[in-house]
């Protein structure tokens, strides 16, 4: 799980440019926009190489729930 997060802030800092140290909790609905989720969403996708359905996609309002998400499709 904590090397899933630590993925998940490189990808942040690397595609998004923004250094944020999210945790569990972060909410991402209320740190980015919505083209800044998809942009992380398709470098995670890319990175773990799986895909997010519509419905995923739309669950995915904390970190947590991402990486949970990751988890199950690994």
């Amino acid at each position: 799980m904590e090397d899933i997060l630590e993925i998940i802030n490189d990808i942040c800092m690397c595609d998004l440019y923004v250094d944020c140290d999210l945790t569990m909790d972060t909410n991402l609905r209320d740190l980015f926009d919505e083209l800044d989720i998809a942009d992380l969403l398709f470098s995670i996708e890319e990175e773990f190489d799986i895909e997010f359905n519509e419905e995923e996609y739309n669950e995915i309002n904390n970190v947590g729930k991402l990486v949970e998400l990751i988890q199950n499709k690994k």
